[in-house]
């Protein structure tokens, strides 16, 4: 929320380099907070960090639309949100491993310093000549009534369907690694397996020519029924364990796809002016579908927590064929 505030305020790259100091500060505090027990220390860091957190991808953003090639934008903006996911793994790598609790200080430690790495960073591409987001005109929908834009409902209702056939996605990585990983490494490889499988849909889903490219436009279309057809699976009791792992799998190299493609439709069909606010609104939404997930889930059994999921997942798979539809070419006039 605070992000299309300060984007009217402050140039990106001013910004950005703010919001990584601030992540700086909270990352040390957290350290201190840890060696001391000062729970309420501790809790203030992640509160903040939390902040930080949710401003930084809004500013992202902002900077990419701004640049002149839009499909070098794209693929970065791809990019970024699969390092993210699949950084994940290393802390499945860590727990298989058995060294994830003795080194968790030290990641906070490595966070804080690519921060600290950042601020000249971001400090130095002022020369790039993006400014700060100009205010709406007079009479113009708010930021947030420009993501309930007529245009806009089919990708919102994508968004949101989506978000709550995925939500809880952590709670549901700890009930497969109690499940279907349980003798072979439990938790810790239910995110390996997770993050390998979304950092090689996103790989698909940057793609820019040859094979790949051919396998993506192939593979979009097939993502929500594929994503679906997984969940189904799941729901099977009766299946062997390595169908239900192959399932697993499959699902989160859907997944990406399906979100990643969703997300890059935002991207072409909001303005510059809009995108930052757009993008802002849109993650505040998903992220309280995906915070109550997390709550909700864990009170179900895995049967009724697994049809909610078929049930939207269904939904958001009919909204993306009708979006896609919409988008196809129109066929060339007889001849």
């Amino acid at each position: 929320m605070a992000g299309p505030w300060a984007l009217r305020r402050a140039t990106p790259h001013a910004a950005s380099a703010a919001a990584e100091a601030l992540n700086l500060a909270c990352c040390l505090l957290l350290y201190w907070a840890v060696l001391r027990s000062n729970a309420l220390a501790m809790a203030a860091a992640i509160a903040v960090r939390g902040v930080s957190t949710g401003f930084i991808p809004n500013v992202r953003v902002t900077w990419l639309k701004a640049l002149p090639d839009q499909d070098i934008s794209r693929r970065v903006l791809v990019i970024t949100r699969v390092i993210v996911q699949s950084s994940y793994g290393l802390i499945g790598v860590l727990l298989l491993l058995g060294v994830a609790q003795p080194l968790a200080l030290a990641l906070v430690l490595l966070d804080a310093a690519t921060s600290a790495l950042a601020i000249p960073l971001f400090l130095s591409m002022r020369d790039f000549g993006v400014t700060a987001v100009p205010k709406p005109p007079s009479g113009a929908l708010s930021s947030f009534g420009a993501l309930f834009a007529q245009k806009n409902l089919p990708l919102l209702a994508g968004d949101l369907s989506l978000a709550v056939a995925m939500g809880g996605t952590n709670v549901f990585l700890v009930r497969a690694g109690e499940g279907l990983f349980r003798s072979s490494g439990g938790y810790g490889l239910s995110l390996v397996v997770y993050a390998a499988a979304f950092l090689l849909g996103g790989f698909l889903v940057q793609a820019k020519d040859g094979p790949l490219k051919i396998a993506l436009k192939r593979s979009e279309p097939l993502a929500p029924w594929l994503l679906l057809a997984c969940l189904a699976l799941l729901s099977w009791p009766g299946l062997p364990t390595a169908c239900h792992a192959a399932a697993f799998f499959i699902m989160f190299l859907a997944y990406p796809v399906f979100l990643l493609t969703l997300e890059t439709l935002w991207f072409r069909v909001t303005s510059q002016a809009d995108i930052g606010p757009t993008f802002a609104n849109r993650q505040m939404l998903i992220s309280l579908i995906l915070a109550v997930g997390e709550v909700l889930y864990p009170r179900w059994s895995l049967g009724g927590e697994l049809a909610v999921r078929l049930g939207t997942a269904l939904a958001a798979a009919l909204v993306y064929f009708l979006l896609i539809h919409e988008r196809a070419p129109a066929p060339l006039p007889a001849s």
